[in-house]
C-alpha cells in the first residue's frame, strides 16, 4: 500500500524562501509559527494564494487564520517540516509517520519511499476531523490523505469487536459532505453489520449516515452481480481509493 498517493518531496530550495508566520486570528492567541513561503506554497495552493493577496509586504509577514485551534495549527506546522502527525490521545501517544524522514531510512521497513509507523492509543477523532478540515479548506491534498490514512489505520487496528462507532459518527457529521474522509466512514460501517445495527440507536441524529450506508450496501450488491471484486472486510479496503491522487507539483 503506498503510504501517500502522488506525493513527492519538496525541493531543497523551498526551505530557503522568505519566512511567513502563521497565526490564529484570535486576540487570545499570541503564538506565531514561521514557515518558508515556498514550503507553504508547495503543499498548500490555498495558503499560497493568501500569502500573495492578503499578507502585506514587511520584514515580519503574518498570515492570520480563522476557526482553528492552536494545537491543530501547531501540529500542521510540524507536519510541513517533518511529515509527522502527532495527535493527542486519550490514553497514550500516537505518532503516524507518513513522509520520508532521515531517521526512518535505517529502521526496519524504511526505504526511499518512507515508512509508516504507528503506536495506537485512544484516537481523538475531533483532532483528525479538524486537521482534515484545515487541509480541505486550504487545498492540501497530501495532508487530507494523511488524515484519512490515520483514521483508517487506527480503526482497523482497534478490531471490529471494539469498533468505535461513536467516533466514526463524529467524523461523518463534521467532515465535509461527500469528502473522502466521510466516504471512508460509510465504507467501513457498510462492512460491519454489528456497527450498522448499533447505528439504529442513533437514527434521528444521523439519518444522513444511515442513508449513505444503505446506498453503499445497495451499490455493493450491484457491483457483486456485475462480478466486480469487493472488499469483504476492513483489511480488504484499498485506502488509495479514498486518497486524492494529485501531487503538490500538479496542483
Amino acid at each position: 500500500m503506498p503510504y501517500r498517493c502522488g506525493w513527492t518531496p519538496p525541493p531543497p530550495d523551498v526551505y530557503m524562501t522568505e519566512a511567513i508566520y502563521l497565526a490564529l486570528d484570535d486576540a487570545g492567541s499570541s503564538e506565531q509559527y514561521p514557515l518558508p513561503s515556498g514550503l507553504i506554497e508547495y503543499f498548500s495552493p490555498g495558503l499560497g494564494q493568501m500569502i500573495h493577496s492578503a499578507v502585506p509586504k514587511s520584514h515580519h509577514r503574518i498570515l492570520f487564520l480563522r476557526n482553528f485551534y492552536d494545537d491543530i495549527l501547531k501540529n500542521i506546522v510540524n507536519w510541513f517540516f517533518t511529515g509527522y502527525l502527532n495527535l493527542e490521545m486519550n490514553d497514550g501517544p500516537l505518532t503516524y509517520e507518513i513522509a520520508p524522514h532521515p531517521n526512518s531510512l535505517n529502521q526496519p521497513g524504511g526505504g526511499e519511499n518512507g515508512s509508516v509507523y504507528a503506536l495506537f492509543g485512544g484516537l481523538d477523532y475531533e483532532n483528525i476531523v479538524n486537521i482534515y478540515l484545515f487541509a480541505h479548506e486550504y487545498s492540501m491534498a497530501a495532508l487530507c490523505n494523511d488524515a484519512v490514512s490515520v483514521l483508517y489505520e487506527y480503526v482497523k487496528a482497534s478490531g471490529k469487536s471494539e469498533a468505535p462507532q461513536s467516533g466514526l459518527i463524529l467524523v461523518y457529521e463534521d467532515a465535509p459532505s461527500s469528502s473522502f474522509l466521510q466516504n471512508l466512514v460509510v465504507e467501513m460501517l457498510a462492512l460491519d453489520p454489528v456497527a450498522c445495527r448499533e447505528l439504529k440507536n442513533h437514527s434521528k441524529q444521523i439519518e444522513g449516515l444511515l442513508n449513505d450506508v444503505l446506498e453503499r450496501l445497495l451499490c455493493r450488491e450491484e457491483d457483486s452481480q456485475q462480478g466486480n471484486r469487493l472488499p469483504l472486510s476492513w483489511n480488504d479496503i484499498e485506502i488509495c481509493d479514498f486518497h486524492e491522487h494529485t501531487s503538490p507539483e500538479e496542483e
